[in-house]
């Protein structure tokens, strides 16, 4: 009976340690992704603006085109 329960207390172990690895690896995988992520919504806020202003600069010129 003593081996079972040995056996019983190693392989939960063995699933705690598991779960832990498995959950560290994931906290890993979602801080390396934060600076490529903060890039990407930099890079887009840039585009977003830049289109902005082309959206504001062709409104403009169809209003004055209209006007002629």
């Amino acid at each position: 009976m003593e081996a079972v329960k040995k056996r019983a207390e190693l392989e939960e172990k063995v699933k705690a340690l598991q779960e832990e690895k498995a959950s560290l690896l994931a906290e890993i995988e979602a801080l390396k992704a934060i600076p490529e992520l903060e890039a990407k919504i930099s890079a887009l806020e840039s585009e977003m603006a830049k289109l902005r202003e082309e959206r504001k600069r062709a409104s403009a010129y169809a209003k004055f085109v209209s006007s002629e």
